[in-house]
């Protein structure tokens, strides 16, 4: 008898075996090195895209870290803001 367990929300894996945030549902990089480097190469994606003329949705902008998770995430809303500085 095969007995099925449910992964937990902390465990839950995309299809191509990266964590997802279970707050967010984002894909969760380990740290903002690998963050990083994930940002760059979708980054290049889209410039290459771009010269070619094919159409994407690369949209990603920056990462950040997400204290729920205690991960890394991509997206493509501009940084935050506070009085005349920008964060990093």
């Amino acid at each position: 008898m095969t007995v099925r367990r449910e992964k937990s929300s902390r465990q839950a894996r995309r299809r191509g075996g990266a964590p997802i945030c279970a707050v967010s549902g984002k894909i969760r990089y380990r740290d903002g090195h690998q963050a990083a480097l994930a940002l760059k190469g979708l980054r290049r994606r889209a410039a290459r895209a771009d010269l070619d003329g094919a159409q994407h949705s690369i949209r990603v902008r920056r990462k950040y870290f997400c204290g729920s998770c205690g991960g890394w995430h991509l997206t493509s809303q501009p940084p935050p803001t506070w009085g005349n500085q920008v964060a990093v």
